[in-house]
């Protein structure tokens, strides 16, 4: 299909107009432009106004000449309509070119106009669009739990709650209340206990949880913010982390400074590259503040973290309803378990032998005979002795050397013997320790002073039982 020299070259044209004319980007250099046009306008108007004003003279002067003619010799009716016809010709084309060039200036000031308030509306709308994550989402500010609604009234069906700082989409308003959807829970709040754009995203910062996803393969998290700093420990890729504070613009100008005034006069800043990423150098890291699974705190490259924002959404009333549920059936558990530990404990005591009270003041282990009842449990713990270390051994020769016998001389058994510093719990004190009541029955050159080692039966057991500190309180 071929196209006509003329349309191509219009479209030329018209291209190179909209590019570098009529672009809002030059707004202010097209404006001096229009206006010097204006003035040549002006000046070409006011010319031809001037040679209007001549030819003017000029008929006036050749009109009394063809006055003073036809008074002489007369005038003949063809020679007075070719005279009319050229005056009202010249008059029509110069009105015709003022009117040309007025329509040409307002076109261009008109599409130069529209074109500036065309950007300026993108430029607009771009600012609104990059504002705040909450423009079309709401936070519950409220300080316990927000009711859904099935529809916007307070009689309305209950659907689920939002608890504080819990987020949700804004779907439309209706007088007091807000449209709302949350995770899969859709319905109305009152609009009074709702916070969004700014507000929303200030208030936020208290209730955001930011999760880091390791993005490489051996990610060093380091000790301090720098790459010279100890490294904790070595992350592989898509391992999480909880972020906790992210490197402060101003403090990394602070620290670049620093370093820039550390350097002798006139000798360039080396540039030392980070040994985790080749790609990376010292000055150039955004250190991110993560905590481990294990407690510990460090700092790892922003750059080989991806970080989300998450937050806590609506819970259903299909789902608030089956929490209760599984409240009430722990709740009713725990009080089974506890009255049967009252029973068995009843019954234990009616054969307990009690050689707490009787061999208190003694640290020989033959005033201890051994205790003859099953292990038992607490329900009541009465007076705190204080705060002790708990370990765990066993019967085996790491542990007790291969011994099948306590230091008082009787057989260790899982859930009652305990070894402890006689001095302190003398052979045959009980004491009740997570609700269970262990005998003293053995001793140790490493249980001194508030230390307790819990006797089990495997070592497994031991291991899995580890290192505690809790108080312990008497029998």
């Amino acid at each position: 299909m071929r196209h006509s020299r003329k349309a191509v070259m219009k479209e030329h044209y018209m291209l190179y107009m909209r590019k570098n004319i009529l672009n809002g980007r030059y707004f202010v250099r097209n404006l001096q432009i229009l206006i010097c046009i204006i003035a040549v306008v002006g000046l070409l108007t006011g010319a031809v106004v001037l040679a209007v004003s001549g030819n003017g003279a000029d008929t006036v002067a050749a009109s009394a000449n063809v006055s003073v003619k036809e008074a002489l010799f007369g005038s003949s009716e063809e020679e007075k309509t070719i005279a009319k016809v050229t005056t009202d010709t010249k008059t029509a084309d110069v009105e015709e070119m003022v009117t040309t060039v007025e329509n040409t200036t307002t076109e261009a000031a008109t599409e130069t106009a529209d074109a500036y308030n065309e950007t300026t509306e993108q430029k607009k709308e771009e600012q609104q669009t990059e504002k705040s994550e909450f423009d079309n989402k709401c936070i519950a500010n409220v300080e316990e739990t927000l009711n859904i609604r099935k529809e916007p009234s307070t009689e309305a069906e209950f659907v689920g709650s939002m608890n504080p700082g819990a987020i949700a989409i804004v779907e439309a308003t209706e007088g007091d209340w807000t449209k709302i959807k949350s995770g899969d829970v859709e319905g109305y709040v009152l609009t009074d206990y709702i916070l969004t754009g700014e507000s929303a995203e200030q208030y936020a910062k208290d209730y955001v949880t930011l999760r880091g996803t390791v993005l490489e393969d051996g990610v060093n998290v380091r000790t301090e913010k720098s790459t010279e700093a100890d490294i904790l420990t070595v992350l592989e890729k898509e391992d999480t982390v909880k972020v906790l504070e992210e490197d402060k613009a101003e403090d990394k100008e602070k620290a670049d400074e620093s370093v820039v005034s550390s350097k002798p006069e006139g000798e360039e800043k080396e540039t030392e590259k980070e040994p985790d990423h080749a790609q990376s150098t010292e000055n150039d890291i955004t250190w991110l503040q993560v905590m481990l699974e294990d407690g510990q705190t460090g700092y790892v490259s922003s750059d080989f973290v991806d970080v989300d924002k998450l937050y806590e959404i609506a819970v259903s009333a299909e789902e608030l309803e089956r929490q209760a549920a599984e409240k009430a059936a722990a709740e009713e558990a725990a009080r089974k378990a506890a009255e049967e530990e009252a029973a068995r404990k009843a019954a234990a005591a009616s054969g307990n032998n009690n050689n707490a009270g009787g061999n208190s003041g003694s640290d020989n282990s033959d005033s201890y005979k051994g205790a003859t009842t099953t292990p038992v449990t607490a329900t009541e713990s009465g007076e705190c002795i204080g705060t002790f270390t708990i370990t765990a051994y066993c019967g085996c020769k790491k542990c007790s050397g291969g011994h099948n016998k306590t230091a008082s001389g009787t057989t260790p058994t899982e859930g009652r013997t305990i070894a402890a510093d006689t001095s302190i719990l003398p052979y045959g004190t009980q004491v009740v320790i997570d609700g269970i009541v262990y005998t003293v029955e053995d001793c140790g050159s490493g249980v001194n002073g508030n230390h307790i080692d819990i006797f089990f039966s495997t070592h497994e057991k031991a291991l899995a039982y580890g290192t505690k500190t809790v108080k312990v309180y008497k029998y």
